[in-house]
C-alpha cells in the first residue's frame, strides 16, 4: 500500500511538473510562459498564411493527432479561437526562425518564410496531447525561435539494405517532426544500385539485385546479379517515386540530397557496366580475404567521365538540391597503379601519387556539377591529394577532417563515426558489429571544435546523423536505432550549446515517447546504468544505479526474474553479499519501459601470483598471415615472425589485412584486489590472465570496447592475449583499471617476458 502511495505521488508531481513546464524538442531559444490557456476544440479554425499552403499540413496533423478536423477560414478578424499562420517578411529573425504567441483566444504562428513557419507549427503540434481528445489546453505563452546550424540531417542507406517508397516517406515526417531540414539519401554503393537511369537501364536491371543473403550472416561480398536461377534480393526507385519523395520531403521543408558513390564504392555500377573498370570486368574479392574495398571506376577513361556525367545529369534533374554527394570515401587504388590508362593520366597530369589522380576525378566532377548551378559534397576522404575548390566537406573518421576544410576555407558537415553513427547500437550488449553510441553521447557532441577561430568555425555548416544499413533489415528497426538519438542530435544542431542540458532533454524526451508511439514509431530507451555484465567483490558489494536525468523510477529484481512496476523499487543502493543475478529498468512516468540491464555478481576468487625470475622488459608477440574470421582461425595461420615489444601494440610490419598477433608475457601487480580489464580493438581480441579468458572481444567488427573483472594478489601474473585483423581499419589498445584507480592503458613498466 505505501509503494502505491508513494507510486501516486511520483507520478502525480512529475505529471504536474511537465504540464507546468513546455515540452518541446528541440529546446526554442526563448520561452515565456502566460498566464491561461487556449483551448482546441473541433470549431477552432485555421487561419492560412498569404502565399502558402502550410495550412493543409497543420490541418492534416492536427488530425492525426487529435482526430479533429479543423475547417479553413479566409476571415481573419473572426472573433472565434483560430491558429492564425502569419507570413511577414519584415520580421527580425532568421530565415529559419519563427516566433509563437498564444492567447486564450488566438495563436499565431509568424515567420519571414515557409521554413520557419514549418517549424513554428511543428513546436505547437509538440504542445498537444499524444491522445484524441474533444479538447486540447495549450498554455499561453511567447516563442522566439532559430535554429543553431543550418545544415541539420539524417541518413539513411539504401544499398545495403532496400526499404520501400513507404517507409522513406514516414522517415521524412520523423526528420520533419524534430526540425531537422536534409535528407541524405544514399542511394549506390557496393551491394546495390537503387536509383532508376534511363539511359543506362543495366544500372537497375542488373545493379539492383544481388543473391538473397537475407538468412545468412552479413557479408560485404554479396554481388550484384540478375541470375534468373538464384533467389535475389533489392529494388530501386523510379524516377516517378523519386519525384514524389522529393515533393513530400519539400512541402515538409526538407531538402533531399542524394548521393552516388564514386570512385570507389561502385561494384554495383561496375557489375551492370564492366567497362567502367580498369580490368574490364566486375569486381570481385580475392578469396584469400574476407574483406576488402571493391575496385573503383577507371579514372584514365574518358568513358567514366562520359557515363558518371549522364548519370549525374539525370540525377541533378530529380533532385532540386543545391548539393549533390558524391561519396569519396574508402577508394582502393590498388587497379589504378596497375592500369595503364590510370597510369597514362597521371604521367600527362604530372601526377606523383594516386591521391592527386583521385583529386583530378573529383575535381572534373565538381566542374561539371557547378556548370549545372550545383554543388559537390563528399566525405573526408575527397580532401586527400588537394581539395576540389568549392566542394564541401562532410567529416566522418573523427573531426579532424572538419578542421582541416575550415581552416582552408572550406564548408564542412560534422557527422564523426564516434558521435553520430547510429548503426552502433546505445549500449554493448545489444551491439552486433561495432562500439556503443549511447544517447547521452549522442547530446555531449558539439560540431564546433573548441581549436576553431570565431571566423573558422563560420565555415561549420552543420551535422547530421548517419545509419548504415549493414544489420538493419526493417523500418522498425531502422526506428529504434535512430530514436531517441535523433531527437538528442537535433537538439545539439538547432539549440544554442549554452542552452542544452542533458537531464532536462530527458524530462521533454519522456513527453515525446507517447507522441512517437502514436505516430507508430519504435524507440529504444536506455535502461540504468552503472552495472558492468559480470561483477566481482569481495565480502560485499554497494551497487548505485545512474538514473540519468532522474526521469522514472527503477525496478529490479535480485532473482534473475523480468522486472517490472510490481518489482522491488529502487531507492539509494543494493548491498550484495551474495552471488545473485540482478536484472533492473526503468518506468516512466509515461508507462513506457527501458531496456532491461543484466549484472551478474560473484563472490571474488583471489588469482594466486607465478614464482618467476630472470623475467626482462616487454612482451613476447608472435605473428601470423593467413584467412581469418576469429580468433579461432588462428591454428590455420602461417607464423611469419616473432619478437619482443615494449607494450600492447603493433609490431613495425604488418600486413594491411588477414594477419593475427598472439601476446605472451607477465603483468607485474603491485596491489591485491578486483581489476578490470579493457581490450578496444577493430577487429577481434581475446584476453587471457593465469589461463582465464577475462575479456572475449572477438568477431569481425569495428572499434570496439569490452572489459571484464579479475581477482589478483600482488605479485606476477600471465598474461595472454590474441588480435586479429581481418579487413578495413585496425587497432588495438589493452587497459586496466586498478581497485579504486582511473583507467589507464597498460603501462609498459609492469609488462614483463622470459
Amino acid at each position: 500500500m505505501k509503494k502505491f502511495i508513494l507510486l501516486f505521488i511520483f507520478f502525480s508531481v512529475t505529471f504536474l511538473s511537465f504540464s507546468q513546464k513546455v515540452s518541446i524538442i528541440p529546446q526554442p531559444s526563448k520561452i515565456e510562459l502566460q498566464k491561461g490557456t487556449f483551448t482546441l476544440t473541433g470549431s477552432t479554425q485555421i487561419i492560412p498564411a498569404s502565399g502558402s499552403d502550410l495550412h493543409t499540413y497543420l490541418q492534416s496533423q492536427i488530425q492525426v493527432l487529435t482526430k479533429m478536423n479543423l475547417s479553413v477560414t479566409s476571415n481573419k478578424n473572426i472573433k472565434t479561437p483560430a491558429i492564425k499562420l502569419i507570413l511577414d517578411t519584415t520580421l527580425n529573425i532568421g530565415n529559419e526562425g519563427y516566433q509563437i504567441e498564444i492567447t486564450q483566444n488566438r495563436c499565431e504562428i509568424k515567420s519571414k518564410t515557409p521554413n520557419g513557419l514549418f517549424y513554428g507549427i511543428q513546436s505547437l503540434l509538440q504542445l498537444l496531447p499524444s491522445k484524441a481528445t474533444s479538447k486540447c489546453k495549450i498554455p499561453c505563452l511567447k516563442i522566439s525561435d532559430s535554429p543553431r546550424f543550418p545544415w541539420r540531417g539524417m541518413h539513411l542507406d539504401v544499398s545495403r539494405h532496400f526499404f520501400p517508397k513507404e517507409f522513406i516517406l514516414k522517415y521524412i515526417d520523423l526528420i520533419a517532426l524534430h526540425k531537422m531540414n536534409v535528407f541524405h539519401w544514399h542511394l549506390v554503393d557496393d551491394q546495390g544500385w537503387r536509383i532508376e537511369i534511363k539511359k543506362y537501364p543495366k544500372l537497375t536491371e542488373i545493379g539492383a539485385w544481388r543473391e538473397d543473403d537475407t538468412n545468412k550472416p552479413w557479408s560485404y561480398f554479396v554481388y550484384p546479379t540478375n541470375d534468373p536461377t538464384k533467389k535475389l534480393y533489392g529494388g530501386f526507385y523510379t524516377q516517378s517515386d523519386i519525384r514524389e519523395i522529393v515533393k513530400y520531403a519539400a512541402e515538409r521543408q526538407i531538402t533531399v540530397v542524394p548521393e552516388i558513390e564514386m570512385p570507389g564504392h561502385c561494384a554495383s555500377m561496375i557489375a551492370a557496366y564492366p567497362e567502367l573498370s580498369c580490368k574490364g570486368k566486375p569486381w570481385r574479392k580475392d578469396e584469400n580475404s574476407i574483406w576488402e574495398f571493391s575496385d573503383p571506376v577507371c579514372a584514365g577513361n574518358e568513358f567514366t567521365f562520359e557515363f558518371l556525367e549522364n548519370v549525374l545529369k539525370e540525377v541533378i534533374d530529380l533532385f532540386p538540391s543545391k548539393y549533390i554527394h558524391i561519396g569519396g570515401d574508402e577508394c582502393k587504388k590498388t587497379t589504378w597503379k596497375q592500369c595503364p590508362k590510370c597510369q597514362a593520366r597521371m604521367k600527362a597530369e604530372r601526377f606523383n601519387d594516386l591521391e592527386q589522380l583521385q583529386s583530378y576525378l573529383i575535381r572534373r566532377i565538381e566542374k561539371f556539377l557547378i556548370s549545372k548551378n550545383r554543388q559537390l559534397v563528399g566525405w573526408d576522404e575527397i580532401l586527400e591529394g588537394g581539395l576540389a575548390p568549392e566542394a564541401t566537406v562532410m567529416v566522418w573518421r573523427g573531426t579532424d577532417g572538419g578542421l582541416k576544410a575550415a581552416r582552408q576555407g572550406h564548408y564542412a558537415i560534422m557527422s564523426p563515426d564516434t558521435y553520430c553513427y547510429f548503426n552502433h547500437h546505445q549500449v554493448a550488449e545489444l551491439d552486433k558489429k561495432n562500439g556503443p553510441i549511447s544517447l547521452e553521447k549522442v547530446y555531449s557532441y558539439n560540431p564546433i571544435n573548441d581549436e576553431l577561430t570565431k571566423d573558422e568555425a563560420k565555415f561549420i555548416l552543420g551535422g547530421q546523423g548517419n545509419l548504415w544499413s549493414e544489420f538493419t533489415v526493417t523500418g522498425k528497426e531502422v526506428e529504434e536505432m535512430v530514436l531517441p538519438r535523433m531527437s538528442a542530435l537535433s537538439e545539439v544542431l538547432w539549440t544554442d550549446k549554452k542552452q542544452q542540458d542533458y537531464s532536462d532533454f530527458l524530462l521533454r524526451l519522456s513527453n515525446l515517447y507517447p507522441r512517437l508511439s502514436a505516430l507508430n514509431y519504435g524507440f529504444y530507451i536506455p535502461g540504468p546504468m552503472g552495472m558492468m555484465s559480470e561483477n566481482l567483490f569481495d565480502k560485499s558489494f554497494t551497487l548505485k544505479f545512474k538514473n540519468s536525468g532522474n526521469v522514472g523510477l527503477i525496478y529490479y529484481t535480485d532473482d534473475a526474474t523480468e522486472p517490472n512496476s510490481q518489482s522491488k523499487l529502487y531507492k539509494d543502493s543494493i548491498v550484495i553479499s551474495k552471488k545473485m543475478v540482478i536484472k533492473a529498468q526503468i518506468v516512466l512516468p509515461s508507462g513506457f519501459v527501458s531496456h532491461t540491464v543484466t549484472g551478474k555478481f560473484e563472490p571474488a576468487v583471489y588469482s594466486n601470483a607465478t614464482e618467476v625470475e630472470n623475467l626482462q622488459s616487454g612482451i613476447k608477440y608472435t605473428y601470423y598471415e593467413g584467412l581469418i574470421t576469429n580468433v579461432d582461425s588462428m591454428k590455420n595461420m602461417e607464423q611469419k615472425s616473432s619478437g619482443v615489444i615494449s607494450k600492447f601494440e603493433f609490431p613495425a610490419a604488418t600486413s594491411v589485412f588477414n594477419f593475427a598477433l598472439k601476446y605472451d608475457g607477465y603483468i607485474q601487480i603491485h596491489k591485491s584486489g578486483i581489476y578490470t580489464f579493457y581490450t578496444y580493438s577493430d577487429d577481434g581480441s581475446v584476453l587471457y590472465i593465469d589461463g582465464r579468458m577475462v575479456i572475449n572481444n572477438n568477431g569481425i567488427h569495428g572499434d570496439q570496447e569490452r572489459r571484464g573483472q579479475i581477482a589478483l594478489n600482488a605479485g606476477f601474473h600471465k598474461i595472454s592475449a590474441v588480435y586479429f585483423q581481418g579487413g578495413g581499419g585496425k587497432s588495438l589498445t589493452v587497459s586496466m583499471q586498478t581497485p579504486g584507480g582511473e583507467i589507464m592503458e597498460i603501462p609498459a613498466s609492469v609488462l614483463m617476458c622470459k
